[in-house]
């Protein structure tokens, strides 16, 4: 079993991206209990896996299962080495602190091993879900996405995603490690360095040569490698010429044929304002052609996932694909991105 406490930012997408990652892998994802932001699963998944997750804080592997009047007891229980410190974390109850308090006296007391706050060599979590007091000792925190900050890259651009908001939109792809994703709208690369950093193949495509230019700047000052090159999302063409010493005839034909055919994937941004290079078309036209275009090269199973404003048609059903499931999600004022799960039928 394993306990998530998921952000409270939008907690429908924090539930989605937990099932898509577990349909990613091959796992029911299903709920037993829950209350607040707090939710019990009751299948496991690789701890590597979980460390994945963009909205929610936190998860521990649950190893005992208790009540109110059995903790001390199973507290006394506890396997804590001779000479190893120690802290008690709590998560749910009216007082965590309090708890905390009251959990690491039963421990010392029996055990009398050095409670250490900052860095315990055992770190003893209660979590409280309704009447039930969870234990463990195993928490697996998710990734510090300020290290790779959109304002901290050498190729800023203001309209690009923040790097928490590209990695839901990856697992919300249910795509595991070794996937191949495409983002046919790159941009700057935000999308495509959180695929990185998740062991899936990336394959990012631009228009704009300048984009293309300053995505490969931000790859490579993060040491992240990716296909990447211009290429029109309405017409897409998934082998590249990128690092060739010469077009001929002979490498483009040897570049298109150890090119993949299809992606597992396709994760993407599509443009919306009118600074774009893209609207040389009418907006719903390029949706519509770009739709068709990923249809042609997207695995039948296969899903894309799109972030579009609210107030723009996105005619997922003219090009084919069955939609799973959509959400909104505010960004400010003048601005909320309606996410697109879609998928190509099988």
């Amino acid at each position: 079993m394993i306990v998530f406490h998921i952000s409270g930012e939008n907690e429908e997408l924090a539930k989605e991206e937990l099932q898509s990652l577990y349909e990613a892998y091959g796992k029911l994802f299903s709920v037993s209990v829950e209350e607040g932001l707090l939710l019990l699963a009751t299948n496991d998944l690789d701890e590597n896996a979980l460390s994945r997750l963009a909205f929610t804080h936190e998860s521990y592997i649950v190893e005992k299962l208790t009540d109110r009047k059995k903790l001390d007891g199973l507290l006394l229980e506890l396997e804590i080495k001779k000479g190893q410190s120690f802290c008690v974390r709590c998560l749910g109850f009216d007082n965590n602190s309090e708890e905390e308090r009251r959990a690491g006296e039963v421990i010392y007391e029996s055990k009398r091993n050095k409670v250490d706050l900052w860095k315990p060599d055992v770190a003893v979590y209660l979590i409280k879900i309704k009447d039930m007091i969870l234990v463990s000792t195993r928490r697996i925190g998710t990734d510090d996405f300020s290290k790779r900050d959109q304002n901290k890259r050498p190729f800023f651009r203001p309209v690009a995603l923040q790097p928490k908001f590209a990695r839901l939109l990856v697992n919300l792809a249910r795509l595991k490690k070794g996937d191949t994703a495409l983002d046919p709208f790159c941009g700057a690369g935000s999308i495509l360095i959180e695929a990185v950093v998740m062991g899936i193949k990336p394959i990012g495509r631009d228009l704009d040569r300048k984009m293309v230019w300053g995505c490969r700047r931000n790859l490579d000052f993060y040491n992240l490698k990716a296909d990447v090159d211009i290429g029109d999302a309405t017409d897409i063409k998934l082998s590249s010429v990128y690092g060739l010493r010469s077009s001929s005839r002979q490498d483009l034909l040897r570049v298109a044929k150890r090119g993949p055919k299809t992606v597992d994937a396709i994760v993407t941004d599509p443009p919306y304002a009118r600074a774009s290079k893209m609207f040389t078309k009418d907006l719903k036209k390029l949706y519509l052609d770009f739709l068709k275009s990923t249809f042609k090269v997207l695995k039948k199973g296969g899903y894309l996932v799109a972030a579009a404003p609210t107030t723009k048609d996105f005619p997922w059903k003219a090009a084919g694909f069955e939609k799973v499931a959509h959400y909104d999600y505010y960004v400010h004022a003048s601005l909320t991105r309606r996410i697109y799960i879609l998928r190509r039928p099988k």
